[in-house]
């Protein structure tokens, strides 16, 4: 019977366009409710807690990704088995479990960093190598045509950690136990879903795996980990520059505003990730047949969304946006932040034109020039200190801008050259998989 809800679908594409874009809303969604949960019922202090700890944790969780979804839902020819992901995904997984401890462990030494700060830590790092199990579960589905059954896995177990989590600190008040409860309904649902929807599903039909196309799949995803670990530095850097800037009631300030004002600007970006996600196969496969006008068509087109995304969002949030967000959260103080707000909200298109550039140059196997890419723009995020004595909570919202932006522009220029090359010189597709 579950098997059944899980793979029926009378138009699968339409389903996967569903299913996707409700899964997309529901991850989004909760890191907004832990937040907005925090900033509601306990307070400044524990909304500056799981701000920052979501910071570190997301940052740590590219490791256990390693920036491998793309490249699997874009591998048609598979070139590589289910269980040579999975198996990846085992090694890298636990890689940030060591990672994490001893990141832990040092983070202990820091005269500011309580036992709740590193609890809470802790807990969300098992959230997240539970999303990073649900990712490879989710790649695989979307490899062979069936994103509707890997998103309805994810939906619904977002739906009841999600819940769980704030149906707890709604009663108990407790942040430490809520995300325990959140952890455990978390991985019980995954693992009965995944069992259900993986019966009899093998179109590999691979019952072995090759260590070393293990570890050659690790070393072709290097650079999209590289790629993720730096995005998630430089979405994250703002919050690392307060942190070390300021001190005591004014950090802790600083840190749940920017924690609350910056979740709109991530909005644009899921808004976007909805339009662009479904048609990673098929953008995939007009790269491979070569079909380079129609490519360079839907590329256009789809940044050509993403930037009426972006209009409208900028709109909207210097319109309605503060007091929506002083509604959700009543016991922060988020008054005179509407040009923090119109400056996060501008980063937020420019954050999901550089995820969308990633994509493409992903597809065109140019996975290190957008490490390269990122790694410029992110060695700004090593003055975030200086940003935020500079003028506060102002200075990280440029920052956050400046760095994306930046981004954006050497991600486009190197997607344009790649295509000119392809089409007027003819580069062939193998020549581009390593560079």
């Amino acid at each position: 019977m579950l098997h059944r809800i899980l793979t029926n679908s009378k138009n699968v594409n339409r389903s996967a366009y569903i299913w996707n874009m409700i899964a997309s809303i529901l991850a989004a969604a909760q890191s907004m409710v832990m937040i907005f949960g925090a900033s509601s019922l306990l307070g400044v202090a524990a909304t500056a807690v799981i701000s920052l700890a979501s910071a570190y944790t997301y940052t740590l969780s590219t490791i256990g990704a390693f920036g491998m979804r793309r490249f699997h839902a874009s591998d048609a020819d598979r070139q590589y088995s289910q269980r040579e992901y999975l198996w990846s995904r085992f090694i890298t997984v636990n890689a940030m479990f060591v990672i994490a401890a001893v990141f832990i462990v040092m983070k202990s030494w820091d005269p500011q960093s309580t036992p709740m700060k590193l609890g809470v830590i802790a807990i969300l790092v098992l959230i997240r190598a539970v999303d990073c199990i649900d990712d490879v579960i989710t790649g695989h589905f979307q490899q062979t045509g069936r994103l509707d059954i890997g998103s309805r896995i994810t939906a619904l177990r977002l739906v009841v950690c999600t819940l769980g989590f704030l149906v707890s600190l709604i009663i108990t008040r407790d942040l430490m136990l809520s995300l325990i409860i959140s952890f455990v309904l978390s991985l019980l649902v995954l693992a009965v879903l995944a069992r259900s929807a993986l019966q009899g599903y093998d179109p590999d039909r691979v019952r072995t795996v090759d260590r070393v196309k293990v570890w050659k799949l690790l070393w072709a995803c290097m650079p999209l980990f590289i790629w993720g670990f730096l995005g998630m530095y430089i979405t994250n850097a703002p919050k690392f520059g307060i942190e070390s800037a300021m001190e005591g009631i004014a950090q802790k300030q600083a840190q749940a505003c920017y924690g609350i004002i910056s979740m709109p600007a991530f909005v644009i970006s899921l808004l976007s990730g909805l339009v662009f996600h479904p048609i990673i196969h098929s953008l995939s496969r007009q790269w491979l047949d070569r079909d380079l006008v129609g490519f360079g068509r839907t590329v256009t087109r789809i940044s050509l969304v993403i930037l009426g995304i972006t209009a409208a969002c900028v709109t909207g949030g210097a319109l309605l946006g503060l007091p929506i967000l002083s509604l959700a959260s009543p016991l922060v103080d988020l008054g005179g932040l509407e040009l923090e707000l119109a400056i996060l909200l501008l980063g937020g298109g420019f954050t999901a034109f550089s995820a969308f550039f990633s994509t493409v140059l992903t597809i065109m196997r140019r996975q290190l020039a957008a490490a390269v890419a990122l790694g410029v723009a992110a060695a700004f995020g090593l003055t975030s200190h200086w940003w935020a004595q500079w003028q506060g909570l102002l200075g990280v919202c440029l920052l956050f801008l400046t760095m994306y932006a930046l981004n954006t522009l050497i991600a486009g220029v190197l997607i344009w050259w790649t295509w000119r090359s392809r089409r007027f010189k003819g580069t062939p597709h193998s020549e581009a998989s390593t560079t």
